[in-house]
């Protein structure tokens, strides 16, 4: 079974780092490989490893830049981003055997970019010399990925409805909107397309907090999270990380008088019976209060109430029916927790 992460590995590749990557079975990594951006500066691996990742589930992806559609560089000996080299970077990663491709600085225009599926880019470059890019729009390079049966990522770090524009869900198979990610809920552009969303975030200095950090965005239905102390090497700890991410989101407790109940796993259905105090009324209604904890009040004679608490995060939707089931949704991860009132 593959884990819901999206692994980015931007360092030298060699047997020891193949071997980790089989090991954990993440279900996406994104390399530097030899038909990317970064051709011949590090190394690579081979079109025989990357087809050993394949065969262990995982979907391998190559990095290469789009320059912001403007030919952006980090630095004067970046390579070259044009609109020739990354087609031709493309048809490389097809032949190699990739299963797609990260787009990075996918948007159009520098500080700020956007990132809108019909805006064309200028005549002029970031250093304002004629632009290779003049006229086209990000979907030049989305289509001809797919043309080539290649997944498409756009490499993006903003989420915000004036810089991303939610038409690019309908060209891209996912789209990175944040690199620093923490434990937030699904916002901006985000909201509706969360299972497209990946999220990522690095600094991290232990397995524990990094798997939190994961396991939060799964949990509130991001397609795809990581994080990691370096996008440049995997964590001594990366194995520990790992095997602590939850398959499947996040566990939801039912809670009665400060007593666990009952727990399930996403998909799951549980019952939880409790005393009903005389002349005891149904559960009605439900609460989410600032802190994530919805709670369901049960209505009875003063002094006589209880109250059914499920620790889930505070964007989770609810739906009271008159049978007493309540519905959690978090994100795109339903989860039903039926409360039989006797």
């Amino acid at each position: 079974m593959v884990t819901p992460v999206c692994i980015y590995y931007y360092g030298g590749f060699d047997s020891t780092v193949k071997q980790r990557l089989i090991a954990t079975a993440p279900e996406f990594v994104v390399l530097n490989t030899p038909g990317g951006s970064y051709k011949g500066l590090i190394s690579h691996p081979t079109p025989s490893d990357i087809a050993e990742l394949k065969a262990a589930g995982i979907k391998v992806l190559s990095y290469i830049s789009t320059g912001n559609l403007v030919h952006f560089k980090y630095a004067t000996d970046s390579p070259p981003n044009d609109r020739a080299f990354v087609r031709g970077c493309i048809a490389t990663v097809a032949a190699e055997g990739c299963d797609g491709i990260f787009f990075d600085e996918g948007g159009v225009g520098y500080h700020p970019s956007h990132a809108d599926r019909y805006l064309e880019a200028p005549d002029l470059t970031l250093y304002g010399q004629p632009n290779s890019w003049a006229g086209y729009t990000i979907e030049d390079y989305a289509s001809y990925a797919h043309s080539l049966g290649l997944i498409a990522v756009e490499g993006t770090d903003f989420r915000e409805p004036q810089y991303l524009n939610p038409n690019v869900f309908d060209i891209f198979d996912y789209v990175l909107t944040d690199e620093h990610y923490t434990t937030r809920i699904p916002d901006g552009s985000e909201v509706g397309h969360e299972e497209k969303c990946w999220v990522i975030g690095y600094g991290l200095t232990d397995a524990v907090a990094a798997a939190d950090c994961t396991n939060a965005a799964l949990s509130r239905g991001f397609g795809a999270a990581y994080h990691c102390n370096s996008y440049g090497t995997l964590a001594t700890w990366y194995e520990s990380y790992i095997s602590q991410i939850v398959q499947g989101g996040a566990t939801v407790q039912v809670k009665f008088e400060g007593t666990v109940s009952a727990q399930a796993q996403s998909g799951e259905t549980v019952t939880v019976t409790v005393t009903k105090p005389t002349g005891g009324k149904d559960i009605v209604t439900g609460v989410t209060d600032s802190s994530g904890t919805f709670s369901i009040p049960y209505e009875g004679p003063a002094g006589n109430g209880y109250t059914a608490v499920a620790s889930i995060p505070a964007d989770s939707r609810y739906q009271p029916a008159s049978s007493g089931a309540v519905i959690f949704d978090i994100g795109l991860i339903p989860r039903t927790i039926t409360l039989t009132v006797t």
